[in-house]
């Protein structure tokens, strides 16, 4: 739980861990807009209620075994991006999960613990990525996303 709560404090976006409905981890930029209040509060607790278009819904495993949603705030430009890389390349949707995650400098063991999977289903992941989007190494990812979104 103390890796996930460092990951979320990473995030420029606001970002919730949820337990049922119950917010367990809320990083700095969630916990401002809760106490905000206003219309972008109540976009984030549509988001924790249910789908909502400006956030992200990903169901993770904790180390205890419990079953979470890890619901986090999408950065409009970026988002574009990652899609229209993911419609050139032809992503999957888990690999555009880790694309997006690799373009914002997350490691493989992060990336997991996001995602609720093993680092070995990363490394898989993470070569498929790197494939598709012609990049020798992670580094380059940003601005492969980048080049796609000028295209």
């Amino acid at each position: 739980m103390a890796l996930l709560e460092r990951v979320l404090d990473e995030l420029a976006v606001p970002a919730v861990l949820l337990r049922g409905r119950r917010i367990v981890l809320a990083n700095a930029s969630a916990r401002e807009i809760l106490e905000r209040g206003g219309a972008t509060s109540d976009a984030l607790a549509a988001a924790l209620a249910d789908e909502h278009a400006a956030y992200q819904r990903t169901r993770i495993l904790l180390e205890d075994g419990d079953s979470c949603t890890l619901v986090v705030g999408r950065t409009p430009g970026w988002t574009d991006a990652i899609a229209a890389a993911a419609r050139r390349t032809h992503l999957s949707p888990r690999q555009l999960q880790v694309a997006e995650l690799l373009a914002r400098g997350a490691r493989n063991r992060e990336i997991a613990a996001t995602l609720g999977c093993s680092e070995h289903t990363i490394e898989r992941h993470v070569s498929a990525v790197l494939r598709r989007l012609g990049c020798g190494s992670r580094a380059e990812v940003p601005a492969r996303l980048h080049a796609e979104v000028q295209r």
